[in-house]
């Protein structure tokens, strides 16, 4: 078993083999030492985050665990000191859904308050060959 926390506060759920385990609640979770190794291995946006120092560091981090685990994993599993999420960075997984210019790059049309009336060309002649009319 290896105890881990949530550095960034958040409390978010890790979900492996369709087990959930949860931080509501508390600030560290102990978990077996596959669902941590899995966890640690990942590459997973999720379990990664920026920070307002610029860096794009694991959320989680390593409280209690077997020396020879954390040799296998390496000795950044053991920070553990809290960090501040920097929301404005894009984490890859949610790209489109907070882009900072999409609001910028869209625009809506009302089309039930255009003046303009259809023309034959806005339509395609589907009977028509492939050069044209």
């Amino acid at each position: 078993m290896v105890t881990i926390l949530d550095r960034t506060g958040e409390q978010q759920e890790i979900e492996y083999d369709k087990r959930i385990y949860s931080f509501r609640g508390k600030t560290t979770q102990v978990l077996p030492l596959e669902v941590a190794t899995w966890l640690f291995r990942s590459q997973n946006p999720r379990y990664w985050v920026h920070t307002t120092a610029g860096d794009f560091v694991r959320r989680y981090g390593v409280a209690d665990a077997p020396e020879d685990w954390v040799t296998e994993l390496g000795a950044d599993v053991l920070e553990t000191a809290a960090l501040t999420r920097d929301t404005q960075r894009l984490e890859g997984w949610d790209a489109e859904a907070v882009d900072p210019l999409r609001a910028k790059t869209t625009r809506t049309l009302d089309l039930t308050k255009t003046t303009a009336r259809p023309r034959q060309d806005d339509y395609v002649n589907l009977a028509a060959g492939a050069t044209g009319r």
